[in-house]
């Protein structure tokens, strides 16, 4: 979540016991596709 954070703001978001990716990345992965401008608008933000 580094990339997200900044001298202003912090970004946390859960890992799943067991999982690799938090559940930030895995909503991207998931809605890239279909919701590609909403996503590009989430990570700007």
């Amino acid at each position: 979540m580094e990339p997200f954070s900044g001298s202003e703001a912090k970004v946390y978001s859960i890992i799943p016991e067991g999982e690799e990716e938090t559940l930030f990345e895995k909503f991207v992965d998931e809605n890239k596709v279909y919701y590609k401008d909403e996503i590009k608008d989430i990570l700007k933000r």
